[in-house]
This record gives structure tokens, sequence and C-alpha cells, in this order.
């Protein structure tokens, strides 16, 4: 049995910053985290407005900001969750950090003796949400794009990327009882039993703010992660002997 990975003291999460290629506010945000690298780094998924890692031309556009994540993972443990609008990333562009991809979400990680579920969040959708997600993650698809993308010379993928780039971003409007719902979803997908907690992203809400996880408690807690794109703030975890608090810093 494989020995699940632990979440340290001051761990952060950081969900849905839809960052662009040339965005000064990335290179100013992972600057800072190289300054002042935390115990840990998770990026939850949607880091990158629109990096498909199968595609050279996306590769190509985002290498300034690759080579950032790159210099941040000397300096501390990193954790990728594949989004859905970042995948397909080749372990060779991001030597020292561990990617998981859609596929293998949700992924069970410890903190302290609890254990924990943590994805990027696009699960247990609606059926032609799957169906187009599983699409776009095909290696056939993959592979046809990456043919097209070096035959236009990467014109596709950049009228695609602006495309995707003029679409707003907002946060999720109906939040009623919104945690009970995914943990209903996630419950008929996933043993809860011996699951503190379920911390994710996508849907660019915050329900993380000053969450305490008793170590005691049999329920299971759910996390939002706000979008850092809309709010600015990760979510960050804190021990505090007996329970682990869960507070959603502002972060430049």
């Amino acid at each position: 049995m494989q020995k699940l990975k632990q979440v340290k003291d001051g761990a952060l999460f950081i969900a849905d910053a839809h960052f662009l290629p040339d965005q000064e506010s990335a290179f100013i945000f992972f600057n800072n985290l190289i300054r002042n690298p935390p115990s840990q780094l998770f990026l939850m998924g949607d880091i990158f407005h629109l990096l498909i890692g199968h595609i050279p031309s996306s590769l190509k556009a985002h290498k300034t900001l690759l080579m950032l994540l790159n210099t941040l993972s000397e300096k501390c443990e990193i954790f990728y969750f594949e989004g859905n609008h970042d995948f397909s990333l080749p372990p060779s562009s991001l030597p020292k950090i561990k990617i998981y991809p859609r596929a293998v979400q949700p992924v069970v990680f410890k903190i302290l003796d609890s254990q924990i579920l943590l994805a990027h969040g696009d699960l247990y959708l609606e059926k032609s949400y799957e169906i187009y997600i599983q699409t776009m993650n095909a290696s056939p698809i993959l592979s046809i794009l990456k043919l097209l993308d070096i035959l236009t010379l990467g014109k596709l993928y950049n009228k695609i990327a602006k495309k995707v780039a003029a679409k707003p971003i907002r946060h999720l409007q109906n939040t009623t009882n919104f945690g009970d719902k995914r943990k209903a979803l996630y419950a008929k997908n996933q043993k809860l039993e011996s699951i503190a907690a379920i911390i994710e992203g996508h849907f660019h809400i915050n329900l993380a703010t000053d969450f305490k996880l008793s170590l005691s408690n049999s329920s299971t807690l759910y996390l939002a992660i706000p979008s850092y794109h809309c709010d600015h703030k990760g979510l960050q975890c804190v021990f505090k002997g007996s329970y682990i608090e869960f507070f959603t810093p502002f972060l430049r």
C-alpha cells in the first residue's frame, strides 16, 4: 500500500488564479512566493487560464511562468492538481513538481492523523460536462490538437486562447447549501467514513474562512478554496494542538 503524502503545518493552497502568460501580477505572485516560500504549495487547478501541455505553442507562451514555478519548486514542495483550464502537463516541464491529472482526483492526503480528499473540483457534475472534459483529455484529441498547432504555426492555439481570455471570470452565484450538496455528491462516489475534510477549488467561492478541523470530529468538513483571480486569496492551514485552523490570507 502506497504511503499517503502528509500535509505540513503552514501549507498553502491556491486555486483558480487563471493567470495569462504575460500577466504582470502572475510574475509578482510567483516571485513573492520564491522570496517567502510556504512549507508546501498546493496548486489546485486553473492556475493558468489556458495551458494545454500537449500543445507546443501553449508551453512556449507560458515558458517564463513555468520557469518561475520550477525555481519555486527548489524552495518548497509543490503539488499540482490539473484543472479544466490547465491539463496534460508534461512532467519534463515541471520535473520537481508532483502532478495529479484529473483522472486520479480526488487524491487522499494525510493531515496529522486524519485523511483528507483533495481535487480541483470539477468532479461529479452533469454528464455533458464529463463527456466534454474527458474528450479534451483524451490522447487522440490531444495528438490532433498538437498536429494542428504545428501545422498552423501556433495560430490555432492563439485564436482559441484569445476567445477563452475574452470570457468573464466570476464567482459562483447560487451557493445555498453548496457545501452539503458537494459532500452528498462525494459520498455517492467515495467512502467518506474516514475522511476528515474535502478541499477543492473550481467553483470560485470561499467556503473556507476561519474553519477549524477538530481531529476528534467524526463528520466530514467541506472547504471550497476561494478563486485567487476573483479574491486574491488562498487557503492556509495552521496546526494548533488538537485541531487545525484554515484561514484565507490575502496574497499578492
